[in-house]
């Protein structure tokens, strides 16, 4: 059965930028017997989570928020323009890292190599298919963060990472939300951001699949 909850609020509503509106919302990777219409809205400032086991239809569910795929019924309304990272990284891997920078690196003090440390000036002329899955996922995140949109759409974004890089995307996505941005992500707990439910920082609603 697919639960909505809202799980904590920091902002009113009436201080929220509506985001994202969806309506009368049918998942079809749920079982029949199990469908019940989805109904909800994402205001800014809100990290919204689409939690569930493997299989469950996350990735499905964030395509179709993502506009990649049709629901089975109702419809999704777009209110900001978003940025999608999916289950595959969207990289051209045969192109040099260098060429890559020069399609996103619109912000010049947003440092490549602070998003990922480990890599050194002498690489940038290397293919990106060089790179581990991690540097990857980084690498994504660069872009993610020079595109300006204000709605993220984030499938399983900590994958592939260690606790430290784990601990610098949860930075990067709290920044953008407490900078009146959202994220859309799919996980399979909210174990990363304990922290920021009980002290309360930031607004979450979640979506159990």
């Amino acid at each position: 059965m697919v639960e909505c909850t809202n799980l904590t609020y920091c902002l009113s509503d009436k201080d929220s930028t509506l985001m994202m509106d969806v309506k009368n919302f049918v998942h079809p990777s749920i079982e029949a017997s199990m469908r019940h219409p989805l109904n909800f809205s994402v205001g800014s400032s809100t990290l919204f989570c689409i939690i569930g086991d493997n299989g469950t239809g996350k990735s499905t569910l964030l395509k179709i928020l993502a506009g990649l795929m049709a629901p089975e019924n109702g419809e999704m309304i777009q209110h900001e323009k978003m940025v999608y990272l999916g289950e595959k990284f969207g990289l051209k891997e045969k192109s040099t890292i260098q060429s890559f920078l020069s399609i996103y690196d619109k912000k010049p003090f947003n440092s490549i190599f602070s998003f990922i440390p480990k890599l050194k000036l002498s690489h940038l002329k290397h293919k990106i298919e060089i790179l581990s899955s991690g540097q990857k996922m980084l690498l994504n995140f660069y872009r993610i963060n020079q595109s300006n949109k204000k709605l993220w759409l984030l499938d399983e974004p900590f994958r592939f990472l260690d606790t430290n890089n784990k601990q610098k995307v949860k930075k990067w996505i709290i920044d953008h939300i407490q900078k009146e941005g959202s994220v859309i992500l799919t996980d399979h707990s909210l174990h990363l951001f304990q922290e920021e439910i009980k002290a309360q920082k930031i607004k979450i609603q979640t979506i159990l699949l």
